[in-house]
């Protein structure tokens, strides 16, 4: 039986995401549709990274960032860019 992760667990691991500070410097960038699209193009390259290296932090900040980006821009009504991270995050949950 897979031991299931505890809430302790997942905020030990976004408190250890310090480290990642330098690859995620200025993410999210939403400033318009073409950042938006450069921070999903950055998040992928980051993702695939810390998969290849089975980084489970680096995965779990990768798609933190991903959905606080999403929830920005659905606040803000900006359905474009709110799309291309939604998209992403169909994505890599698969």
């Amino acid at each position: 039986m897979k031991k299931r992760e505890s809430h302790v667990d997942l905020l030990m691991k976004i408190k250890d995401a310090e480290k990642y500070t330098r690859d995620f410097k200025g993410l999210p960038n939403l400033k318009n549709l073409e950042t938006a699209k450069q921070t999903v193009k950055k998040l992928d390259q980051l993702y695939t990274k810390f998969k290849k290296k089975k980084d489970k932090n680096g995965l779990l900040h990768c798609t933190l960032i991903a959905e606080i980006a999403e929830n920005q821009t659905n606040r803000k009504g900006q359905i474009n860019m709110m799309n291309l991270f939604s998209e992403w995050l169909n994505k890599v949950r698969g």
